[in-house]
């Protein structure tokens, strides 16, 4: 699992050495701008990890951050990388976690944010979008004399640049749903001639249905990693009084909590996208 942060919230981000490392320094290569910074030093935090701290102009904006991590061990090269997604936003805060969902004090923020991180994931899995804005890059492969291009995401929120083998077209290209359009011109064919830089999702911020029940799932993920006692894969439970039937995970339950399943599956109904 990368890193997950929202836009304009610059953090550190750390990897693992062997505690033998020295002369660490890290790049941070932007799928944005498509642009590889310079070198400069990591930070040493100690134990063999070393840290790096975004600025906020690395983050101002949804992108797919690549942070390099070169140094040496034993006088050999030595690299770790760390894959960052900037999103819009997350689909809830960890202020909202605790004072929403009543998550408790002795959870860790790296427990909630790890949470967070699988909860937006399965979400998006099943509605098959986002809920806040995420940069997409796509090399796209165009027909011969073909006028439009079809973006993969179904959610297009604005696009952020165009190539035609390697010429920036972006004020030539016309948006429509998820297709690009070049008129009077056409695409150059051929294998990923073209390569599209955007952003997409259903809606810049999550819905407030959609944003609670991604805190209540926070919530019980968090729960079921700490339960003792029934194990998670029973269906049922035989009693004195008859037999209970547990809420499990399935295809059309992919949390096992019908208040969450009901709303995740409610919007990937309501947002499912044809051609």
């Amino acid at each position: 699992m990368g890193v997950r942060i929202a836009a304009g919230q610059p953090r550190q981000v750390t990897v693992q050495f062997p505690e033998a490392a020295t002369n660490v320094q890290v790049t941070i290569a932007s799928a944005r701008n498509g642009t590889v910074s310079t070198p400069v030093p990591a930070t040493n935090v100690g134990g063999g990890v070393w840290g790096h701290t975004l600025a906020y102009a690395d983050v101002q904006d949804p992108d797919k951050l690549t942070l390099t991590f070169t140094g040496e061990v034993g006088g050999d090269p030595y690299q770790v990388r760390s894959d960052v997604d900037v999103a819009g936003s997350h689909y809830f805060t960890l202020e909202e976690a605790r004072s929403i969902g009543g998550i408790s004090s002795s959870t860790s923020d790296a427990e909630i944010e790890s949470a967070r991180f699988s909860v937006e994931d399965q979400i998006e899995a099943n509605c098959d979008t986002s809920f806040v804005s995420r940069l997409v890059v796509e090399e796209l492969s165009p027909n011969l004399d073909e006028p439009f291009v079809r973006l993969t995401e179904a959610y297009v929120l604005r696009v952020v640049s165009v190539e035609d083998r390697g010429v920036d077209i972006t004020d030539e290209v016309v948006v429509d749903g998820r297709y690009l359009w070049r008129e009077p011109r056409r695409w150059s064919p051929g294998l990923r001639s073209v390569r599209v830089v955007y952003e997409a999702g259903w809606s810049e911020s999550p819905p407030e249905d959609l944003r609670r029940a991604a805190i209540n799932a926070t919530r019980y993920r968090l729960l079921e990693e700490a339960r003792v006692g029934t194990p998670s894969n029973v269906v049922t439970i035989g009693t004195d009084v008859g037999t209970v039937r547990m809420a499990v995970a399935s295809l059309r339950a992919p949390f096992g909590v019908p208040e969450v399943d009901a709303v995740v599956m409610r919007w990937a109904q309501k947002v499912g996208a044809g051609l």
